[in-house]
């Protein structure tokens, strides 16, 4: 089947959590201590993205294949810290999930080239995506659209 891109809907907001919920089980597998879920996080989900997908500067997109869920993404169009000038607004992108299957290429290809399409003709000058550094598949797919590390988080328990 082919993967098809569009806007995300507050109809989209129960699927577009439940994939998130289980990506927050990968993430913590990466990092136990950082990316555990908070006891909160799944009652917080929903209505955070249900306001995100209906504010202006929010450029919101799922992957459909065969009338499922393959994916999302979020990408907040914003300013600049004020210490830097990239010359234009930036895409942050921080919520990216594709399900595991053999369209998962296609759907994170075309969900981050419907974000980077959409920030480009809104003035954005630069996209910055958040991806756990262990997360393999997340690398490769922004590695392909020819984005590149600019920063790292380190870290590490302070309890032994």
């Amino acid at each position: 089947m082919a993967i098809s891109i569009r806007s995300a809907s507050a109809a989209d907001v129960q699927a577009m959590a439940q994939l998130m919920t289980d990506k927050r089980k990968q993430l913590e597998m990466f990092e136990p201590v950082m990316w555990r879920p908070s006891e909160a996080a799944a009652q917080l989900t929903p209505p955070f993205f249900t306001h995100q997908v209906g504010q202006p500067n929010v450029v919101a997109r799922v992957a459909e294949s065969g009338g499922r869920l393959a994916g999302f993404i979020i990408g907040v169009i914003q300013d600049a810290p004020p210490v830097f000038s990239p010359g234009g607004k930036t895409v942050l992108i921080d919520d990216f999930v594709v399900v595991e299957g053999a369209e998962a290429d296609d759907a994170a290809s075309g969900l981050i080239d419907a974000v980077m399409s959409e920030g480009r003709a809104r003035g954005a000058v630069q996209i910055i995506a958040v991806a756990a550094a262990r997360d393999e598949r997340a690398v490769r797919w922004l590695e392909t659209k020819k984005l590149h590390v600019a920063s790292q988080w380190w870290t590490r328990t302070l309890t032994h």
